[in-house]
């Protein structure tokens, strides 16, 4: 596990990663080291870490409490 920044640019806390996560308004703990890109312009289906990076990167919206793979 390992807790990052809401407005850090890593897969964490892009909004199409999909590694399981909690959120809240400051910080994202990941609860998986890996997950899988769910961006058609960048890395689709293919498993990424959290900490990786990429220009599509699009911050995950706040309000959401739980992501699951």
């Amino acid at each position: 596990m390992s807790i990052y920044g809401i407005n850090e640019k890593v897969c964490a806390t892009c909004m199409f990663w999909r590694g399981e996560r909690q959120t809240n308004v400051e910080f994202i703990q990941t609860l998986n080291y890996e997950g899988n890109c769910n961006c058609e312009d960048s890395f689709y289906g293919i498993k990424t870490k959290q900490g990786c990076s990429c220009i599509d990167w699009r911050k995950i919206l706040e309000n959401n409490n739980k992501i699951n793979k």
